[in-house]
């Protein structure tokens, strides 16, 4: 029993504003989702893509605004976790955002 509230106290952590406007969310898709599947989804939301997650089926995105926010959350990610969770990927939160970045000359 305490094991199970562990795990649903340490999910609640994880998900808490998860997908709130202006701050990082960890889309997780299915694990058989490839990288331009999971890229993909994030990017038909319209939310910019922050840096790609430690996994081919996870991407870090920052919704900017109540659209994107929802759009994210319906997409076809399994879940969302919050900007926490997104540090713990060793993702930085104050880095710049893939969409902009410049190509190297």
């Amino acid at each position: 029993m305490l094991c199970v509230a562990v795990l649903f106290s340490a999910g609640l952590l994880v998900t808490k504003n998860a997908g709130a406007v202006g701050l990082q969310a960890v889309a997780v898709f299915p694990p058989w989702f490839s990288e331009r599947q999971s890229f993909t989804s994030v990017a038909l939301t319209g939310a910019p893509i922050a840096a790609p997650g430690p996994f081919d089926w996870m991407v870090v995105a920052i919704p900017q605004s109540a659209q994107q926010s929802q759009s994210l959350k319906s997409s076809n990610a399994l879940f969302l976790l919050n900007a926490e969770f997104a540090r713990l990927c060793g993702i930085d939160q104050h880095g710049p955002r893939l969409s902009e970045a410049r190509p190297v000359e």
